[in-house]
Protein backbone atom coordinates (compact mmCIF):
# COMPACT_ATOMS: atom_id res chain seq x y z
CA UNK A 1 0.00 0.00 0.00
CA UNK A 2 1.48 3.35 -1.05
CA UNK A 3 0.07 6.32 0.86
CA UNK A 4 -1.25 6.79 4.41
CA UNK A 5 -4.15 9.13 3.83
CA UNK A 6 -7.74 7.99 4.22
CA UNK A 7 -7.54 5.80 1.10
CA UNK A 8 -4.35 4.03 2.15
CA UNK A 9 -5.18 3.53 5.82
CA UNK A 10 -8.77 2.44 5.20
CA UNK A 11 -7.80 -0.02 2.47
CA UNK A 12 -4.84 -1.26 4.49
CA UNK A 13 -7.08 -1.96 7.48
CA UNK A 14 -9.73 -3.64 5.32
CA UNK A 15 -7.15 -5.96 3.76
CA UNK A 16 -5.43 -6.68 7.08
CA UNK A 17 -8.63 -7.72 8.78
CA UNK A 18 -9.36 -10.04 5.86
CA UNK A 19 -6.10 -11.80 6.61
CA UNK A 20 -3.78 -10.21 4.06
CA UNK A 21 -0.17 -9.32 4.84
CA UNK A 22 -0.15 -5.52 4.56
CA UNK A 23 2.67 -2.98 4.49
CA UNK A 24 1.80 0.71 4.16
CA UNK A 25 4.51 3.03 2.84
CA UNK A 26 4.19 6.77 3.47
CA UNK A 27 6.75 9.31 2.36
CA UNK A 28 5.85 11.78 5.13
CA UNK A 29 6.65 11.32 8.80
CA UNK A 30 3.01 10.77 9.81
CA UNK A 31 -0.40 9.81 8.44
CA UNK A 32 -3.09 12.15 7.06
CA UNK A 33 -0.55 14.81 6.06
CA UNK A 34 -2.01 15.48 2.60
CA UNK A 35 -5.61 16.09 1.57
CA UNK A 36 -6.90 13.84 4.35
CA UNK A 37 -5.52 16.26 6.92
CA UNK A 38 -6.40 19.55 5.22
CA UNK A 39 -10.07 18.98 4.43
CA UNK A 40 -13.16 20.34 6.18
CA UNK A 41 -14.15 17.07 7.86
CA UNK A 42 -17.75 17.17 6.65
CA UNK A 43 -19.96 14.11 6.31
CA UNK A 44 -22.30 14.80 3.38
CA UNK A 45 -23.68 11.76 1.60
CA UNK A 46 -25.81 13.61 -0.97
CA UNK A 47 -23.46 13.58 -3.96
CA UNK A 48 -23.56 13.92 -7.71
CA UNK A 49 -24.29 10.42 -9.05
CA UNK A 50 -26.33 7.40 -8.01
CA UNK A 51 -23.29 5.14 -7.74
CA UNK A 52 -21.48 7.65 -5.53
CA UNK A 53 -24.63 8.09 -3.44
CA UNK A 54 -24.55 4.36 -2.71
CA UNK A 55 -20.85 4.47 -1.84
CA UNK A 56 -21.31 7.60 0.29
CA UNK A 57 -24.26 6.06 2.14
CA UNK A 58 -22.13 3.04 3.05
CA UNK A 59 -19.27 5.29 4.07
CA UNK A 60 -21.59 7.38 6.23
CA UNK A 61 -22.92 4.32 8.04
CA UNK A 62 -19.36 3.13 8.70
CA UNK A 63 -18.53 6.50 10.31
CA UNK A 64 -21.76 6.96 12.26
CA UNK A 65 -21.81 3.39 13.59
CA UNK A 66 -18.16 2.34 13.30
CA UNK A 67 -16.77 -1.14 13.68
CA UNK A 68 -15.73 -1.49 17.36
CA UNK A 69 -12.21 -2.24 16.18
CA UNK A 70 -12.07 1.24 14.68
CA UNK A 71 -13.84 3.31 17.34
CA UNK A 72 -15.92 2.78 20.47
CA UNK A 73 -18.46 5.44 19.51
CA UNK A 74 -19.57 7.43 16.50
CA UNK A 75 -16.91 9.35 14.60
CA UNK A 76 -19.51 11.94 13.60
CA UNK A 77 -20.83 14.93 15.53
CA UNK A 78 -24.43 15.04 14.20
CA UNK A 79 -24.81 18.82 14.09
CA UNK A 80 -26.79 18.27 10.90
CA UNK A 81 -26.29 19.12 7.25
CA UNK A 82 -28.53 21.62 5.45
CA UNK A 83 -28.25 21.63 1.66
CA UNK A 84 -29.86 24.59 -0.09
CA UNK A 85 -30.42 25.80 -3.63
CA UNK A 86 -31.47 29.32 -4.58
CA UNK A 87 -32.17 28.81 -8.29
CA UNK A 88 -34.80 26.66 -9.99
CA UNK A 89 -32.23 24.59 -11.90
CA UNK A 90 -30.18 24.02 -8.78
CA UNK A 91 -33.29 23.06 -6.84
CA UNK A 92 -34.20 20.43 -9.42
CA UNK A 93 -30.69 18.98 -9.35
CA UNK A 94 -30.56 18.93 -5.57
CA UNK A 95 -33.98 17.28 -5.37
CA UNK A 96 -32.78 14.56 -7.76
CA UNK A 97 -29.60 14.03 -5.74
CA UNK A 98 -31.63 13.82 -2.55
CA UNK A 99 -33.88 11.16 -4.06
CA UNK A 100 -30.83 9.09 -5.06
CA UNK A 101 -29.40 9.44 -1.56
CA UNK A 102 -32.65 8.33 0.07
CA UNK A 103 -32.79 5.34 -2.27
CA UNK A 104 -29.32 4.41 -0.98
CA UNK A 105 -30.58 4.58 2.60
CA UNK A 106 -29.44 8.07 3.60
CA UNK A 107 -31.94 9.95 5.76
CA UNK A 108 -32.30 13.37 4.11
CA UNK A 109 -35.70 15.02 4.14
CA UNK A 110 -37.12 17.93 2.18
CA UNK A 111 -37.75 20.87 4.51
CA UNK A 112 -39.12 24.38 4.12
CA UNK A 113 -36.05 26.51 3.32
CA UNK A 114 -37.40 29.70 4.87
CA UNK A 115 -38.10 28.00 8.17
CA UNK A 116 -34.74 26.22 8.16
CA UNK A 117 -32.76 29.40 7.50
CA UNK A 118 -34.68 31.47 10.04
CA UNK A 119 -32.76 29.73 12.82
CA UNK A 120 -29.38 30.46 11.19
CA UNK A 121 -28.59 34.17 11.51
CA UNK A 122 -25.27 33.89 9.68
CA UNK A 123 -26.71 32.70 6.33
CA UNK A 124 -27.23 35.64 4.01
CA UNK A 125 -28.79 34.08 0.93
CA UNK A 126 -32.43 32.99 0.50
CA UNK A 127 -33.23 29.51 -0.78
CA UNK A 128 -35.93 27.91 -2.91
CA UNK A 129 -35.25 24.33 -1.87
CA UNK A 130 -33.62 22.60 1.09
CA UNK A 131 -32.63 19.11 2.23
CA UNK A 132 -31.87 18.31 5.85
CA UNK A 133 -30.18 15.46 7.71
CA UNK A 134 -29.92 15.38 11.49
CA UNK A 135 -27.59 12.33 11.44
CA UNK A 136 -24.73 13.81 9.45
CA UNK A 137 -22.41 16.67 10.32
CA UNK A 138 -18.70 16.87 11.09
CA UNK A 139 -16.16 14.06 11.31
CA UNK A 140 -13.54 13.74 14.04
CA UNK A 141 -10.54 13.37 11.74
CA UNK A 142 -8.06 12.81 14.58
CA UNK A 143 -10.06 9.91 16.02
CA UNK A 144 -10.58 8.45 12.54
CA UNK A 145 -6.84 8.57 11.79
CA UNK A 146 -5.81 7.24 15.20
CA UNK A 147 -8.44 4.52 15.09
CA UNK A 148 -7.22 3.31 11.70
CA UNK A 149 -3.58 3.33 12.81
CA UNK A 150 -4.39 1.33 15.94
CA UNK A 151 -6.63 -1.13 14.08
CA UNK A 152 -3.94 -1.78 11.47
CA UNK A 153 -1.36 -2.37 14.19
CA UNK A 154 -3.66 -4.81 16.00
CA UNK A 155 -3.97 -6.75 12.75
CA UNK A 156 -0.16 -6.89 12.46
CA UNK A 157 -0.10 -4.48 9.55
CA UNK A 158 3.15 -2.59 9.09
CA UNK A 159 3.42 1.15 8.62
CA UNK A 160 6.67 2.61 7.35
CA UNK A 161 6.98 6.39 7.42
CA UNK A 162 9.59 8.51 5.62
CA UNK A 163 9.47 5.81 2.94
CA UNK A 164 9.73 7.43 -0.48
CA UNK A 165 8.64 5.01 -3.22
CA UNK A 166 10.94 5.66 -6.17
CA UNK A 167 9.48 3.13 -8.62
CA UNK A 168 7.21 0.14 -9.07
CA UNK A 169 8.94 -3.02 -10.25
CA UNK A 170 7.11 -4.91 -12.99
CA UNK A 171 7.99 -7.93 -15.09
CA UNK A 172 6.04 -9.23 -18.08
CA UNK A 173 3.26 -6.74 -17.38
CA UNK A 174 2.80 -7.70 -13.73
CA UNK A 175 3.80 -6.13 -10.42
CA UNK A 176 6.72 -7.63 -8.52
CA UNK A 177 7.13 -4.99 -5.81
CA UNK A 178 8.30 -1.45 -5.12
CA UNK A 179 11.66 0.25 -4.83
CA UNK A 180 12.28 2.91 -2.23
CA UNK A 181 14.84 5.61 -2.85
CA UNK A 182 17.23 3.46 -0.85
CA UNK A 183 17.41 -0.19 0.12
CA UNK A 184 16.35 -3.39 -1.66
CA UNK A 185 13.09 -3.95 -3.50
CA UNK A 186 10.06 -4.72 -1.32
CA UNK A 187 8.41 -7.72 -2.97
CA UNK A 188 4.61 -7.74 -3.26
CA UNK A 189 1.90 -9.76 -4.97
CA UNK A 190 -0.21 -6.61 -5.23
CA UNK A 191 0.49 -2.90 -4.94
CA UNK A 192 -2.31 -0.47 -4.11
CA UNK A 193 -1.71 3.16 -5.01
CA UNK A 194 -3.47 5.57 -2.66
CA UNK A 195 -1.19 8.46 -3.48
CA UNK A 196 -3.64 11.38 -3.65
CA UNK A 197 -2.33 14.33 -5.61
CA UNK A 198 0.69 12.33 -6.77
CA UNK A 199 -1.41 9.65 -8.48
CA UNK A 200 -0.69 10.89 -11.99
CA UNK A 201 3.07 10.65 -11.55
CA UNK A 202 2.76 7.12 -10.23
CA UNK A 203 0.54 6.17 -13.16
CA UNK A 204 3.10 7.38 -15.69
CA UNK A 205 5.96 5.68 -13.87
CA UNK A 206 4.10 2.36 -13.75
CA UNK A 207 3.08 2.43 -17.41
CA UNK A 208 -0.61 2.77 -16.54
CA UNK A 209 -3.03 4.49 -18.96
CA UNK A 210 -4.75 6.33 -16.10
CA UNK A 211 -4.46 10.10 -15.78
CA UNK A 212 -5.19 12.23 -12.73
CA UNK A 213 -5.21 15.93 -11.98
CA UNK A 214 -4.50 17.57 -8.62
CA UNK A 215 -6.63 20.67 -8.05
CA UNK A 216 -6.08 23.24 -5.34
CA UNK A 217 -8.90 24.29 -3.03
CA UNK A 218 -8.85 27.07 -0.43
CA UNK A 219 -10.61 27.37 2.90
CA UNK A 220 -10.54 29.98 5.64
CA UNK A 221 -12.21 31.15 8.82
CA UNK A 222 -14.98 33.76 8.91
CA UNK A 223 -14.95 35.20 12.39
CA UNK A 224 -17.41 37.78 13.75
CA UNK A 225 -15.98 41.28 13.78
CA UNK A 226 -14.18 41.97 17.02
CA UNK A 227 -13.68 38.33 17.95
CA UNK A 228 -10.16 37.15 18.63
CA UNK A 229 -8.54 33.91 17.42
CA UNK A 230 -9.78 32.18 20.58
CA UNK A 231 -13.36 33.03 19.64
CA UNK A 232 -13.90 35.49 22.50
CA UNK A 233 -16.80 37.74 21.57
CA UNK A 234 -17.97 35.36 18.87
CA UNK A 235 -21.64 34.87 18.11
CA UNK A 236 -21.11 31.52 16.42
CA UNK A 237 -23.09 28.70 17.96
CA UNK A 238 -20.95 25.53 17.72
CA UNK A 239 -24.14 23.51 17.31
CA UNK A 240 -25.01 25.24 14.03
CA UNK A 241 -25.20 22.75 11.16
CA UNK A 242 -23.10 22.49 8.06
CA UNK A 243 -24.77 24.72 5.44
CA UNK A 244 -23.98 23.96 1.81
CA UNK A 245 -25.27 26.13 -1.03
CA UNK A 246 -25.44 23.66 -3.88
CA UNK A 247 -25.72 26.18 -6.71
CA UNK A 248 -22.72 28.26 -5.66
CA UNK A 249 -20.77 25.42 -4.01
CA UNK A 250 -20.20 27.54 -0.92
CA UNK A 251 -20.29 25.91 2.49
CA UNK A 252 -19.76 26.83 6.11
CA UNK A 253 -19.48 25.02 9.43
CA UNK A 254 -18.55 26.18 12.94
CA UNK A 255 -14.82 25.90 13.66
CA UNK A 256 -12.10 27.75 15.59
CA UNK A 257 -14.45 30.27 17.16
CA UNK A 258 -15.88 31.22 13.77
CA UNK A 259 -17.05 29.56 10.59
CA UNK A 260 -14.91 27.42 8.34
CA UNK A 261 -15.82 28.61 4.84
CA UNK A 262 -15.01 27.39 1.34
CA UNK A 263 -16.29 28.16 -2.15
CA UNK A 264 -14.86 24.98 -3.70
CA UNK A 265 -12.39 26.67 -6.03
CA UNK A 266 -10.60 24.21 -8.28
CA UNK A 267 -7.35 25.00 -10.09
CA UNK A 268 -4.91 22.43 -11.48
CA UNK A 269 -1.59 22.54 -9.63
CA UNK A 270 1.66 20.65 -9.24
CA UNK A 271 1.19 18.69 -5.98
CA UNK A 272 4.80 19.42 -5.08
CA UNK A 273 4.64 23.15 -5.74
CA UNK A 274 1.51 25.05 -4.78
CA UNK A 275 0.65 27.71 -2.23
CA UNK A 276 -2.10 30.15 -1.32
CA UNK A 277 -3.35 32.13 -4.31
CA UNK A 278 -4.29 35.78 -3.81
CA UNK A 279 -6.92 35.81 -6.56
CA UNK A 280 -8.60 32.71 -5.15
CA UNK A 281 -8.72 34.28 -1.69
CA UNK A 282 -10.28 37.43 -3.16
CA UNK A 283 -12.91 35.23 -4.79
CA UNK A 284 -13.54 33.52 -1.46
CA UNK A 285 -13.93 36.93 0.18
CA UNK A 286 -16.56 37.93 -2.39
CA UNK A 287 -18.38 34.65 -1.81
CA UNK A 288 -18.39 35.37 1.93
CA UNK A 289 -20.01 38.74 1.23
CA UNK A 290 -22.76 37.05 -0.79
CA UNK A 291 -23.44 34.21 1.61
CA UNK A 292 -22.74 35.53 5.11
CA UNK A 293 -24.46 38.28 7.05
CA UNK A 294 -22.75 40.77 9.34
CA UNK A 295 -21.10 40.78 11.85
CA UNK A 296 -18.79 38.34 10.11
CA UNK A 297 -15.50 39.61 8.74
CA UNK A 298 -15.47 40.51 5.07
CA UNK A 299 -12.05 38.97 4.49
CA UNK A 300 -11.02 35.34 4.94
CA UNK A 301 -8.85 34.78 8.01
CA UNK A 302 -6.22 32.10 8.63
CA UNK A 303 -6.54 30.68 5.09
CA UNK A 304 -5.08 27.39 3.96
CA UNK A 305 -5.23 25.22 0.87
CA UNK A 306 -4.99 21.58 -0.11
CA UNK A 307 -5.49 19.46 -3.19
CA UNK A 308 -8.33 17.28 -4.41
CA UNK A 309 -7.49 14.69 -7.05
CA UNK A 310 -9.66 13.73 -10.01
CA UNK A 311 -9.45 11.05 -12.68
CA UNK A 312 -9.83 12.11 -16.30
CA UNK A 313 -13.62 11.61 -16.23
CA UNK A 314 -14.10 12.98 -12.71
CA UNK A 315 -15.14 9.64 -11.21
CA UNK A 316 -13.36 7.55 -8.58
CA UNK A 317 -10.77 4.98 -9.63
CA UNK A 318 -11.24 1.92 -7.40
CA UNK A 319 -9.79 -1.43 -8.37
CA UNK A 320 -7.36 -3.02 -10.82
CA UNK A 321 -5.22 -1.22 -13.33
CA UNK A 322 -6.23 -2.10 -16.92
CA UNK A 323 -2.66 -2.82 -18.08
CA UNK A 324 -0.48 -3.71 -15.09
CA UNK A 325 -1.51 -6.94 -13.38
CA UNK A 326 -1.36 -6.75 -9.60
CA UNK A 327 -1.57 -2.95 -9.54
CA UNK A 328 -4.66 -1.49 -7.87
CA UNK A 329 -5.96 2.02 -7.35
CA UNK A 330 -7.86 3.93 -4.71
CA UNK A 331 -7.55 7.34 -6.27
CA UNK A 332 -9.42 10.28 -7.76
CA UNK A 333 -11.65 10.64 -4.70
CA UNK A 334 -12.11 14.36 -5.32
CA UNK A 335 -13.76 16.04 -2.35
CA UNK A 336 -15.45 12.86 -1.10
CA UNK A 337 -12.55 10.83 0.27
CA UNK A 338 -13.34 11.19 3.97
CA UNK A 339 -17.05 10.43 3.51
CA UNK A 340 -16.50 7.50 1.15
CA UNK A 341 -13.09 6.23 2.26
CA UNK A 342 -14.16 3.30 4.45
CA UNK A 343 -16.65 2.07 1.84
CA UNK A 344 -14.18 2.56 -1.02
CA UNK A 345 -11.69 0.39 0.87
CA UNK A 346 -14.10 -2.55 0.75
CA UNK A 347 -14.55 -2.08 -3.01
CA UNK A 348 -10.79 -2.23 -3.60
CA UNK A 349 -10.34 -5.20 -1.25
CA UNK A 350 -13.11 -7.08 -3.06
CA UNK A 351 -11.36 -6.42 -6.38
CA UNK A 352 -8.07 -7.76 -5.04
CA UNK A 353 -9.87 -10.91 -3.90
CA UNK A 354 -11.49 -11.33 -7.31
CA UNK A 355 -15.08 -10.68 -6.26
CA UNK A 356 -15.76 -7.11 -7.31
CA UNK A 357 -19.30 -5.89 -6.68
CA UNK A 358 -21.14 -5.07 -9.90
CA UNK A 359 -22.80 -2.03 -8.30
CA UNK A 360 -19.47 -0.21 -8.49
CA UNK A 361 -18.25 -1.50 -11.86
CA UNK A 362 -18.43 2.02 -13.30
CA UNK A 363 -15.72 3.11 -10.84
CA UNK A 364 -13.26 0.44 -11.93
CA UNK A 365 -10.08 1.70 -13.61
CA UNK A 366 -10.75 -0.93 -16.29
CA UNK A 367 -12.89 1.71 -18.00
CA UNK A 368 -9.63 3.37 -19.07
CA UNK A 369 -8.33 0.31 -20.91
CA UNK A 370 -6.85 1.33 -24.29
CA UNK A 371 -8.55 -1.67 -25.89
CA UNK A 372 -12.01 -0.90 -24.54
CA UNK A 373 -14.41 0.16 -27.25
Amino acid sequence: MVGAGIGGLATGWELARRGHDVTILERSSSAFTGSSGSNAGILRSVVESEVLCELAARGARALIEPDPELAERSLVDPVGVLLIANEDAGAETLERMGAAARAAGTLYEIVDPTTALRALPHVGTPAKFALWSDREGTIDLDRLRDGLLAAIARRSGRLVFAANVASIETQDGAVRGVHLDRGPMIAADAVVLATGGWADGFARAAGSPLHFEARRRHAAIARPEGAGPDGVGAVVDPSWPVVWNHGDNFYSRPARGGLLVCNCDSTAVDPDGYDLDAAALESLGRAMQRHLRPPFDRAPLDPWCGVRTFAADGEFALGPDPLVAGLYWTAGLGGHGITCGLAAAAVVADAIEGRAETAFASLSPMRFSPTRS
